[in-house]
């Protein structure tokens, strides 16, 4: 993958990844290859980990979890992406890998970044988002409206319960964009999505218990 460049606020992290220790890589390591792939599975948890180990912190969690999502988006071989990062950290000279931190640091990134179960989550979760829009959250308000007669002055002669639909989602799975749409619903509507819902929900365990040696995204635990 030509042209790599590390955004600066990772660098750092980058950099400490050189300076690790073989304890520590293997403590890292044993974190990235204890990710599950559920629908809870998100870089972040990933991040976090890595930042709360007694070997690790939070710019090397926070690099490595960057890194990650470069080379899933990409799909490039390991070695070549080794030598990406390696040729970007030496792009800047304040980033340049002493020489006698250079085979090390090589050992260790191909330690962190080999082919494991993170790389095949990452993936899944690029193909969840892989649409036009996806879920960020969603929120139903209830109010009550007035229905008026003829003669506003005699108060309201009943009561409408409306329900308004919140939906909020990324455009472009990009995590950048956001936005948010209002649907008006009755107590019909509530009952259609209750039923849509769960049938989604039985679909998905129906798919998982049918593929029982595959790991599935974004099904429910059982």
């Amino acid at each position: 993958m030509a042209g790599l460049d590390i955004p600066e606020k990772y660098r750092q992290g980058v950099f400490e990844i050189s300076q690790l220790d073989d304890r520590s890589v293997q403590a890292i390591r044993k974190v990235l290859d204890t990710v599950t792939m559920t629908s809870e599975y998100r870089y972040n948890a990933v991040i976090s980990a890595i930042s709360s180990l007694d070997q690790g912190n939070e710019a090397i969690g926070e690099a490595i979890g960057a890194l990650y999502g470069v080379r899933v988006a990409n799909e490039v071989p390991l070695e070549e992406f080794v030598n990406d990062i390696i040729e970007s950290m030496d792009s800047k000279s304040q980033w340049q890998i002493p020489d006698d931190k250079r085979e090390g640091f090589r050992r260790n990134l191909h330690s962190v970044f080999r082919r494991g179960i993170i790389l095949i989550a990452g993936k899944g979760v690029d193909l969840q988002t892989e649409d036009e829009r996806t879920f960020c959250c969603t929120r139903i308000l209830t109010d009550l409206r007035p229905v008026f007669g003829s003669n506003v002055a005699d108060g309201p002669k009943g009561m409408v319960v409306v329900h308004l639909l919140k939906l909020g989602f990324y455009r472009g799975g990009s995590k950048r964009q956001h936005e948010e749409i209002y649907v008006s619903l009755d107590a019909e509507d509530l009952e259609t999505l209750r039923t849509v819902i769960e049938r989604a929900s039985s679909k998905a365990k129906t798919l998982r218990s049918v593929v029982p040696k595959l790991p599935v995204f974004g099904a429910a635990k059982e």
